[in-house]
């Protein structure tokens, strides 16, 4: 998931199927992704079901922009009423050689 207007980054999140074919045993895991090594985190298979989720943290090589390109506010005469409209535009470029 990501959410332009609270933070502009991407998140990379690895999914591992059938992961009871590999006997993971929880516990601390080093990560790696793409030859670099991205920190330390916790696996926790006892509360996995039949899809692992790893998350890999920040991903540099996308880009995501939001841009606002619209705003519309109207108020009802003698009303406290307010209708707020407003329009963005969200782009998310991927400077890596792989389509994502």
């Amino acid at each position: 998931m990501q959410l332009p207007k609270l933070d502009k980054a991407a998140y990379l999140n690895a999914e591992i199927r059938d992961w009871q074919n590999y006997n993971l045993l929880p516990g601390a895991v080093n990560l790696y992704f793409e030859g670099t090594y991205l920190g330390q985190s916790f696996l926790n298979v006892e509360q996995a079901s039949d899809t692992l989720s790893v998350s890999l943290g920040r991903d540099k090589a996308i880009v995501i922009d939001r841009v606002k390109r619209q705003d519309f506010t109207k108020k009802q005469f003698l009303s406290s009423n307010k209708t707020e409209r407003n329009g963005f535009d969200i782009s998310v470029k991927n400077n890596k050689k792989q389509a994502i």
